[in-house]
């Protein structure tokens, strides 16, 4: 039923971008022959593009590929009901040409109505899953759409100091959007993926992995000595240890893996598709890059565990078992004499001579 409601409202997100495409046409139209004629082509061009987007992330979603974003999704669903409605009676006063002032008005209304927070969310969710399936979200190119919609205020609309500053709202109300959408799944403090927001982005990857039958892996790291940080350096040094560990991490990954915070200073990395061998070398690199990283204060290291399997049955246990195996083998790789890195069975490891670095 969740993925039911997840296909409605991206289902109906595309259904009022394809209304705001078709109104800046009809307003090019309305004002053919000049310069302002092209600024609402331009802004019916983008707006298609969304519809693409939609139109991707619409057959996503239709296979079961888009997790439940919202924590209530019908709520979601309701409001963009209406957001329709509104838009669609704003869709008869482009039918006929109009004053320019009337016409900045009637688009005004139009981008604050896409700037309900389901968009901003979705527009996220996609970036933070990369280039999936030919799905490109507009998160980073939106912002430049409003200012579009702003410079053009400035210059057709003059005299109108009133829309000129309700075009900066627009401005600061998708800003506060993009934000919400982003703390909602970032771990605030390493600005890597909070645990919620790891295991959203990376369910359709697992569908992904189980369609094409490619084998994926987990690694679980945790910090050595982390406690001593924190006694010696007081909370805020091991709150700056973590946001490093977390940048040295997201260095040392390719683009397409997901980094996470698990929690406390764990942190879980899914990489995919990945063989024994590649994965063995990921944590083996991650673990050298702690361990060489010019750290202040107590020596820093990173004991890992790493698993990896088939996406078999439903994806979400299939990862929960592989994930499982990885912290057994991390805490292996810490009763071993920590700054070790356990990817496959094997007898406990040696523990590493101090100052020894392999």
């Amino acid at each position: 039923m969740s993925e039911e409601v997840m296909t409605a409202i991206i289902r109906k997100c595309l259904q009022i971008d394809s209304l705001a495409a078709e109104m800046y046409r009809c307003l090019s139209e309305g004002f053919a022959g000049g310069e302002l004629a092209g600024f609402w082509r331009q802004m019916a061009r983008e707006e298609r593009e969304h519809v693409e987007f939609w139109q991707r992330l619409l057959v996503l979603a239709q296979q079961g590929l888009i997790p439940q974003v919202f924590e209530e999704p019908y709520q979601v669903a309701q409001e963009l009901e209406e957001v329709e409605a509104r838009v669609r009676l704003l869709e008869k006063q482009c039918l006929e040409p109009t004053q320019i002032n009337l016409a900045f008005v009637v688009a005004y209304r139009l981008e604050f109505y896409l700037l309900h927070p389901a968009f901003a969310a979705l527009f996220h969710y996609a970036a933070s899953l990369g280039r999936i399936n030919g799905v490109n979200s507009p998160l980073e190119t939106y912002e430049g759409h409003i200012y579009q919609f702003l410079e053009a205020l400035g210059r057709w609309g003059r005299g109108s100091p009133e829309l000129e500053l309700a075009g900066e709202v627009l401005v600061r109300l998708w800003r506060e959007n993009k934000l919400l959408a982003q703390q909602s799944t970032t771990d605030q403090l390493t600005q890597v993926l909070n645990r919620r927001g790891f295991f959203r982005v990376v369910q359709p990857l697992l569908h992904l992995a189980q369609r094409h039958g490619d084998q994926v892996g987990v690694l679980m790291a945790d910090l050595d000595g982390f406690k001593e940080v924190n006694d010696q350096g007081g909370h805020q040094a091991g709150d700056l240890l973590l946001r490093q560990v977390a940048a040295v991490i997201g260095q040392g990954v390719r683009s397409s893996d997901i980094v996470g915070r698990y929690g406390g200073d764990e942190f879980i990395i899914y990489l995919g598709p990945v063989d024994q061998e590649g994965l063995t070398r990921v944590a083996e690199k991650l673990r050298l890059a702690v361990r060489s990283a010019p750290w202040e204060g107590p020596v820093v290291t990173l004991s890992l565990g790493g698993a990896l399997g088939p996406v078999r049955g439903e994806v979400g246990q299939a990862l929960h078992g592989i994930i499982q195996l990885a912290d057994q083998r991390l805490l292996a790789a810490k009763r071993a004499g920590r700054n070790q890195a356990l990817t496959q069975e094997s007898p406990l490891l040696p523990p590493r001579q101090a100052g020894e670095i392999w």
